[in-house]
């Protein structure tokens, strides 16, 4: 079985690409700062909104 994953800058770690654009396109997280330090990393990156690369 092929999972879909893409390199993450923020952690350094593969993440799922569903679980990648739910993080980036989720509200902005409230309860601790590194789950906001996270989300801010998303937003900005390549990997958000499912481009491929």
């Amino acid at each position: 079985m092929w999972i879909d994953v893409v390199p993450c800058p923020f952690t350094g770690e593969s993440i799922g690409r569903s679980d990648c654009q739910q993080r980036a396109n989720a509200p902005r997280p409230f309860g601790g700062a590194a789950k906001l330090r996270w989300w801010e990393a998303c937003q900005s990156c390549q990997h958000k909104g499912g481009s491929h690369g």
